[in-house]
């Protein structure tokens, strides 16, 4: 298990997971392989802003007047590199799964209506615990803010 991690190039998604007393760590899938990271996701993401000379709040406040949408909001990672990253809860509604957007592949209704099922470029699937049609909406705005961060930031 990994003490820390930064977002990168290679970075697919990190979702919560939970040790018996209850504390949260983060699983991470960097194309073909799969680690523990003993920091939450959030944290994950607030220390790779930090690590980039850059701030997470900030790059909230900037997808808020983009998107003109309050929460829950896809966020510019780099805009250089392309990542853009989506969140969503586990299907457990305990923790979060942040994914890289431009790494998915296709995105599929369960039967469960509650869940929703992402296919990864790299074959994984990761299921959420939202609606198919949020997430999906989610995705297109996670283009849109991906397209935009190019176009100011070339």
């Amino acid at each position: 298990m990994f003490n820390n991690y930064f977002i990168n190039n290679q970075t697919y998604s990190f979702y919560s997971n939970f040790d018996n007393n209850g504390f949260e760590y983060s699983m991470v899938i960097e194309k073909e392989q799969e680690f523990q990271v003993k920091k939450s996701p959030l944290k994950i993401v607030q220390k790779s802003f930090e690590h980039i000379g850059s701030d997470y709040e900030g790059a909230i406040r900037g997808a808020r007047a983009i998107l003109n949408r309050r929460n829950h909001i896809p966020v510019v990672f780099s805009a250089s590199t392309e990542i853009v990253l989506l969140n969503f809860p586990t299907i457990d509604q305990l923790g979060r799964v942040w994914i890289v957007n431009k790494y998915i592949y296709d995105v599929r209704p369960c039967e469960e209506k509650t869940t929703t099922i992402i296919q990864m470029v790299n074959g994984r699937t990761i299921q959420v615990g939202m609606k198919f049609q949020l997430v999906h909406d989610r995705c297109i705005q996670a283009t849109y803010l991906q397209r935009i961060a190019l176009l100011r930031h070339p």
